[in-house]
Order: C-alpha cells, then structure tokens, then sequence
C-alpha cells in the first residue's frame, strides 16, 4: 500500500449577495497538475487537470482561466442558454419567421395568413405539446429554431466561479 500527504487549500466565502457559502479546496498534484472541488449547499463540482502549463499551480491557473472554460469544466454540457419554450417567446419567435419567409423567400401570401393564424393556437404547455404547430411553421427541424433563453443553472455556476476567483485575489484570512 502506498500513502501519500498532499496539502490543501481550502477556502470558505460567505457573505456573497444571493450565493449560499461556498467552500472552494485546492490541491497541487505536482508540476502542471491540479484539482479543484466545489461545494455548495450540499451540491459539489470538481475537476482535475493533468495538464496546466509548466508555470502554474492550481491556484493561479484557476484565476487566469475564463469563468466559461472553468464552469464547461465543473459541469460538463451545460450550455449557456436554455429553450425558451413559453407561449409568449415560441409566439414571438413563429411571427418573426412568417415575416421572414414572406419577405425573403418568397413565400404566399396565401401561406403566410395560414401560418400566422396558427400561432395563435400556440399554447402555453411547451414545445412538445406545440411540436405540431412548430412543424408547420419552422419545418421538419423545428426544434433548431427554438427561441433561446440563459441557462439559470450556468449563470448560478459563473457567479460561484467568479466569487472564488475574487476571494483568491484578496489577502489571506481578509475578513
């Protein structure tokens, strides 16, 4: 069996607006490699990199990434944006189609009216229960002409991300 010691850094940040506290821990694996864990009110991210860059520990390669390279690392797949399939956002988005495909492409007049009348029996019970509607307007890939919203859950991490970055910018034990 083979033990090993490592040292750790661990920080706890509390008294951000709107954030529960956050632990951030920080562990150098030697040269160039490096892990950072996550933990947040029982939720918890981590990830480990086997590659840094010669020059960095994993504190200060931490602060030099970009917030959106650090949460696709916690998190792998979150998108930034979400569908926003509200009544009012799929609504809006079918119109602004029609207008399109009847100014641009050439589309009837005939089919335009069609069209835009079916968007009022667009409902507020999301893109699935809407997918017959969607089709007609947007085609057989209609679920690519989704309108988009931020993703609540990217945002949450960016700001929880970018708390601990401030926090290793200030002075040790800073209160």
């Amino acid at each position: 069996m083979v033990v090993k010691e490592s040292t750790l850094t661990k920080l706890t940040i509390t008294d951000v607006p709107n954030l529960d506290p956050i632990n951030a821990i920080f562990e150098d694996y030697g040269p160039q490699r490096g892990k950072v864990i996550i933990e947040v009110c029982g939720d918890a991210w981590s990830y480990f990199w086997g590659a840094m860059g010669e020059q960095y520990a994993i504190k200060s390669f931490f602060l030099k990434a970009g917030t959106d390279y650090l949460v696709r690392k916690f998190k792998i797949g979150i998108d930034s944006t979400i569908d926003d399939d509200s009544q009012e956002a799929l609504q809006l988005k079918a119109k602004k189609e029609v207008i399109q495909n009847r100014r641009f492409d050439g589309y009837s007049k005939h089919w335009a009216r069609d069209k835009w009348d079916l968007i009022d029996e667009i409902s507020d019970c999301g893109k699935n229960e809407n997918s017959d509607i969607l089709y007609e307007i947007f085609g057989e890939e209609w679920y690519s002409y989704l309108p988009q919203k931020p993703n609540p859950k990217y945002r949450h991490l960016c700001r929880i991300v970018d708390a601990i970055k401030e926090a290793l910018r200030m002075p040790p034990n800073c209160v």
